[in-house]
């Protein structure tokens, strides 16, 4: 993990801006070629996704915090997405007709391999080829990649039934945002910055990250 740390400095009698990095190399935690990475604010804590088919917690202290054993199958990294505001994981399945979430607990560190999963029927949603799923965490709101149809589906919680699509569709929660302007083919992986509440969506294959408010405009 690469952690850029930013602070305020006096130099020559003025105040500037200082910026610095820290790296945490996941081999001294036993965590070998990890598959994807999610990050609570709350616990300051990075949730590494490894081959054992589990979460390993480490701490931006540099402290192995905890292992988060998994039930629920994952076929992609990149159908994981931790959200800060409910402290759940949530796994989109690789059918992309079934979200499921898995409370963690207020602590985002405990072992919840007994936990059951609530699930969610999105066949309503009409996902082709998700290549990614993220939260913003002030709000809740579910944003998802559909790279084959070019579009970001962003959809927010009902305060009862949560995720389920029919639920989602009558009552106006799902908003559709169009990215046939950035690329045809290609785009993987998307991610909230809370800070601005703009989109990253990435391009591998042009070697490019394109940022985008939540309403999609460049």
């Amino acid at each position: 993990a690469f952690i850029p740390v930013g602070s305020w400095v006096m130099a020559q009698e003025e105040l500037k801006q200082f910026s610095s990095s820290q790296s945490i190399l996941t081999s001294d935690f036993g965590i070998e070629s990890p598959a994807g990475m999610a990050y609570s604010p709350e616990a300051d804590s990075f949730m590494i996704w490894a081959a054992d088919n589990a979460f390993h917690v480490i701490k931006s202290q540099e402290e192995m915090a905890s292992k988060i054993n998994l039930i629920e199958p994952v076929e992609d990294p990149l159908s994981i997405a931790f959200n800060d505001q409910s402290k759940s994981l949530f796994i989109l399945s690789a059918s992309n007709t079934e979200l499921s979430k898995i409370d963690i607990g207020q602590s985002a560190l405990s072992d919840i391999t007994k936990k059951p999963a609530t699930r969610f029927d999105i066949r309503s949603f009409e996902i082709q080829d998700a290549q990614g799923i993220t939260f913003d965490s002030a709000t809740g709101r579910l944003f998802i990649l559909d790279a084959l149809r070019s579009q970001v589906l962003v959809v927010s919680p009902h305060p009862e039934q949560g995720f389920d699509g029919v639920t989602a569709q009558a009552n106006n929660k799902v908003q559709r945002l169009g990215l046939e302007s950035l690329s045809h083919s290609g785009l993987r992986g998307i991610a909230f910055n809370p800070n601005n509440g703009h989109l990253f969506v990435g391009n591998p294959d042009e070697r490019k990250v394109y940022e985008l408010t939540d309403t999609g405009e460049r």
